[in-house]
């Protein structure tokens, strides 16, 4: 079976995010509802035309009481997109390991992984990424996913009716799985051909585009962290008991700025992490052009539903990017 190039399909899902969503953010009169749910989820899909009309392809953000993960305590609310960071976290470890094999002790890349790569990325890839830009991005990448599992499972209130659609839920693991290919796509020594380098050269791992990105990458990880906190809040008293599911107006940090904060903590995340691969990856250029995409686009629903719903929602406020968007 041939897959398309892991380069098109990036092209294709950053497009369609674009268009469609927001042909259905200010076109929705023309919009089917069943597209409408592909982009609407949260506090956002509330607001659709027959919101007490069955929807068979929408499925609840929360999961039941957990007893199998002691992770998973009953005083959080889980949604369903938490199974994302369990895939990704258990995934990118994996690949941090073989990073580690193939760099350190100089082992192959492992059959199945090689053939995934060459089967939906391509077997003519280049080698321009190093092995210190991919041995530290897969880190922070790795730390990223993990944060967010933790945010997920520890931290975070969530509403107890939020349902999103069920395509959106595969594409969830479908867009871990291909982030975590394309970091490989162009790495050195990833390629089905040998003479790319395994060498591991650690005074390298300190290079400034290294030192720099890292250091972007904690602080935006940290804004990120910050604006869950805030938003876990509004739903807590002094004591950190939840008292309401209901949604209020956020403030502080960078919430004095836009509207979603996370959102744009997101995007600076993933450029971060092309910063630390010198910008010589194309594929993560694509990846970052995805995040971009998703996220603006689910931002402006927030955005717009914020000032729907609030009389008194500060006006100054943008969505994702101060002062512009």
């Amino acid at each position: 079976m041939n897959f398309p190039e892991l380069h098109n399909q990036w092209i294709s899902f950053s497009t369609i995010v674009s268009l469609f969503g927001l042909l259905a953010l200010y076109g929705s009169a023309f919009v089917p509802n069943a597209l409408q749910r592909v982009f609407r989820y949260g506090k956002t899909a509330n607001d659709e035309n027959q919101p007490n009309k069955p929807n068979l392809i929408s499925i609840p953000k929360k999961s039941a009481k957990h007893h199998l993960c002691p992770l998973l305590t009953p005083v959080s609310i889980h949604r369903w997109f938490f199974h994302f960071y369990v895939f990704a976290t258990l995934f990118y470890a994996a690949l941090l390991v073989i990073v580690l094999r193939v760099y350190l002790f100089r082992q192959s890349v492992p059959k199945l992984l090689a053939l995934t790569l060459d089967t939906v990325v391509g077997r003519h890839r280049r080698s321009s990424v190093s092995p210190e830009s991919v041995l530290v991005a897969m880190c922070l990448l790795q730390l990223q996913v993990s944060r967010r599992l933790y945010e997920c499972t520890q931290l975070s209130v969530y509403a107890r009716d939020g349902k999103m659609a069920l395509i959106h839920y595969l594409c969830g693991f479908s867009f871990y799985f291909g982030v975590g290919l394309s970091l490989l796509a162009e790495a050195s020594g990833f390629q089905s051909t040998n003479g790319s380098s395994r060498d591991l050269i650690l005074r390298n791992l300190c290079l400034p585009n290294h030192v720099i990105g890292v250091s972007l990458f904690l602080f935006f990880s940290f804004v990120q962290f910050k604006s869950h906190v805030i938003l876990a809040e509004l739903r807590k008293d002094s004591k950190g008991r939840v008292v309401t599911y209901g949604h209020s107006i956020p403030n502080g940090h960078w919430f004095e700025y836009v509207s979603c904060p996370h959102y744009l903590a997101e995007i600076l995340i993933y450029l971060c992490l092309s910063l630390v691969l010198s910008g010589r990856s194309s594929y993560w250029w694509l990846v970052c052009s995805f995040v971009v995409a998703n996220q603006v686009v689910v931002g402006l629903f927030n955005h717009k539903w914020y000032l729907q719903h609030f009389h008194n929602y500060p006006k100054h406020r943008k969505a994702v990017f101060p002062f512009v968007l």
